[in-house]
């Protein structure tokens, strides 16, 4: 079979896709998806509720204007046990962005339509979302907004930066210490240095799922924009996002962080122990 009609979600030189199952568990998920949908009804805390119904398994595909950061959030969700079995196996994510330094907005825009429009075989549903930071690309973004309408394609905004979703994770209000630069175009970069003091070390973007419901609630709560669309400072749309892979991931998500807190205690307790030991 032609590689391209076999994986339609081939990348283009110059790209990366994380890809969150091997080619046998898609083979496996679809044979199972014919036979039978998997589903089930997930209550969200926070005030947030999927309706009567019930709940498919869905496709994320994620276009992004940042690389590591993002990468590393995103990431998690294609992760596996040591049984190898997926942790979130309601949802699929596949991340795509260009090595080391991400996409501009048209970009972004024009990878997202190349995507959707290459023919597929998946029965998952497909959730399009085009991630990216507002930096100097305001008149770039203001541009791909009717865009990104009409071809059903979420766009998520952060301003300065996708740290601020990070922030929210672990913060209530907006961060009022942040002194902001005199030059501009250094705004973004003093922020993710912000952050990173501010909690003592930096936030670990790998571990940030574990405070997904805070910052929603948190990114909610602070979210302000302007009379065109795009976010005030320090705010996100990132809790969009969150609160659509929320719903598919919500009680997966309990017993992952209920089996790392095991994991860290049993470590604690063996450190404990051999430390006895050598005294």
């Amino acid at each position: 079979m032609d590689e391209k009609k076999k994986n339609p979600y081939s990348k283009g030189e110059g790209f990366r896709e994380l890809r969150d199952v091997k080619k046998t568990d898609d083979q496996k998920i679809n044979t199972a998806l014919e036979v039978a949908v998997v589903s089930a009804s997930i209550e969200s805390p926070n005030g947030y509720y999927k309706s009567e119904g019930t709940i498919d398994q869905s496709l994320f595909i994620i276009i992004s204007g940042g690389d590591k950061r993002e990468r590393d959030y995103f990431h998690v969700f294609k992760g596996e046990d040591i049984r190898s079995i997926k942790r979130f196996p309601r949802i699929h994510i596949k991340f795509i962005s260009k090595d080391g330094q991400g996409l501009h907005p048209k970009q972004m825009l024009d990878k997202a339509i190349e995507v959707k429009s290459s023919k597929r075989t998946e029965i998952l549903t497909d959730k399009y979302f085009l991630v990216t930071d507002v930096d100097e690309f305001r008149n770039d973004i203001l541009k791909i907004i009717p865009l990104c309408k009409q071809e059903n394609l979420e766009l998520i905004i952060s301003n300065y930066c996708f740290e601020i979703w990070l922030y929210y994770g672990k913060s209530s209000t907006k961060p009022i210490k942040y002194i902001i630069p005199a030059d501009k175009s250094k705004c973004s970069q003093e922020f993710k240095k912000f952050v990173h003091e501010e909690s003592n070390g930096g936030i670990d973007s790998r571990k940030a799922i574990f405070d997904i419901e805070n910052a929603i609630k948190n990114s909610e709560t602070n979210y302000e924009e302007d009379e065109e669309g795009i976010p005030h400072i320090f705010s996100t749309t990132m809790h969009k996002l969150a609160k659509e892979m929320f719903i598919f991931i919500g009680d997966d998500l309990k017993k992952y962080i209920a089996a790392q807190k095991e994991k860290e205690e049993n470590f604690r307790k063996r450190y404990i122990a051999a430390s006895k030991t050598l005294e």
